[in-house]
């Protein structure tokens, strides 16, 4: 035992609400856990003991065996078994206890031993839902467990979780690459296998932490050619008036802010009234704050006038809805983009071929213009959100393509878009289906 126990007590007490009390301990590592005593408030054997109590909550920590939730567990226990021991010797068994040390073989831990698969099959089956509510539900439950029994469990899947670590991660993943799978699919089981192990240490408490930091996951390598957008693309795009305009503004505005899809959909009508743009990103956790691109504040002011004269405040601006890159390819065909440009509509899943435009690609050809703009990296960082200009450099060569088009800015939104030049005519349109 330590030299150092009962010298310096590490808890404090407090009255609940039945009139008991209860002990909250400073474990290591600066955690904290709350026991029940089983004893009355103002007991003065309490205060005798506690330095004891506190003393032998931190050495159990410290040994890295036991979770804070079984330790409390293990006091609360002890603490039960002694809530009638006379005052006088109370702070005694309680020395007892620490000193013989048998009190961490009192209680096992429900998933002690527990493997890598029956973990994974707790989580999607909803059993850990069932006991820790604040784990959500797995959404594509039979889809994820498919993919453990396909790739997975012959491979780790008779590991105990307190096995597990970063190298036989990397091994499953190489595994996979030998059987040909695809980099995304390879690295969206690594992801499923990282939440098994993040479930293991919290809420189970198996582990004292996730052997795979965060965000750790191995990088996609897409050997496709990515399509480029051009501004004759947006500008035959947002001039089409047979595409619904509540899309076209959407579109717009993503390649004119910079904004990912998300972040632009929670746009409220509060925010564009404000002289500054905020923006709150769910991938980053930041919030950005910029001033308004002149042309895209001017076309929502004219867009709200002539179609939403009746939105509140906290009303969203853009309207939601499902498959938005398909529809974005669609109202290009629809547009006349892919009759001129036909690579554009071209996409392959093989090596070196072409991948299939998206809705992000408004992203990429915002960012691409501001470079060939030589738009400094602080201000394209401001609108895009990117932690760092490693990202950045990627557009270098597009841009170049750009600056020697002669090219490199887009028609002003709210001219763009012929509705919002013609006079009010008192008719309004239904929001997007």
């Amino acid at each position: 035992m330590s030299k150092n126990r009962g010298k310096q007590v590490t808890g404090t007490l407090y009255r609940t609400r039945d009139g008991s009390c209860s002990a909250r301990l400073s474990l290591s590592a600066g955690r904290k856990i709350a026991v029940p005593l089983a004893r009355k408030h103002g007991d003065p054997a309490l205060m005798t003991a506690l330095p004891v109590i506190a003393a032998y909550a931190r050495e159990l920590s410290t040994r890295g065996v036991l979770t804070p939730r079984q330790i409390a567990e293990l006091l609360t226990v002890a603490a039960s078994r002694m809530r009638d021991i006379d005052a006088s010797i109370y702070a005694q068994k309680w020395a007892q206890v620490a000193s013989q040390d048998t009190l961490s073989k009192l209680i096992p831990t429900a998933h002690a031993g527990a493997t890598f698969r029956e973990i994974a099959q707790l989580w999607t089956s909803g059993a850990i839902h069932a006991e820790h509510a604040e784990v959500p539900l797995v959404k594509l439950a039979h889809r994820d467990e498919g993919m453990f029994v396909k790739h997975v469990y012959d491979l780790v899947g008779n590991v105990p979780v307190t096995q597990m670590t970063k190298r036989q991660f990397s091994s499953v993943y190489h595994e996979l690459g030998r059987k040909g799978l695809r980099d995304e699919t390879r690295v969206y089981i690594w992801k499923l296998m990282y939440r098994v192990m993040q479930l293991a240490h919290d809420p189970l408490e198996l582990l004292p932490s996730n052997p795979i930091p965060r965000g750790k996951k191995p990088a996609i390598e897409d050997h496709r050619r990515t399509p480029a957008l051009l501004p004759e693309d947006d500008e035959q795009l947002l001039g089409c008036q047979s595409v619904s305009i509540h899309n076209r503004m959407l579109w717009g505005f993503l390649a004119r802010e910079g904004m990912r899809r998300g972040e632009a959909l929670k746009l409220q009508w509060c925010d564009v009234t404000a002289a500054v743009l905020n923006a709150f990103s769910q991938k980053t956790g930041k919030e950005s704050a910029r001033m308004w691109q002149h042309d895209t504040h001017a076309a929502l002011v004219a867009y709200r006038e002539r179609y939403c004269a009746d939105a509140k405040p906290a009303d969203y601006v853009f309207a939601r809805a499902q498959h938005m890159s398909s529809v974005f390819r669609t109202a290009l065909k629809h547009a006349g983009v892919f009759a001129r440009r036909p690579e554009l509509a071209m996409h392959s899943k093989e090596r070196g071929e072409r991948r299939q435009i998206r809705l992000h690609d408004l992203r990429r050809l915002f960012i691409t213009l501001a470079v060939a703009s030589d738009k400094s990296d602080a201000w394209i960082r401001t609108r895009t959100g990117h932690t760092s200009s490693r990202m950045i450099v990627h557009y270098t060569d597009l841009a170049d393509m750009h600056r020697s088009r002669g090219r490199v800015t887009l028609v002003a939104m709210h001219v763009s878009i012929p509705e919002l030049l013609t006079p009010l005519s008192g008719q309004y349109e239904t929001a997007a289906e």
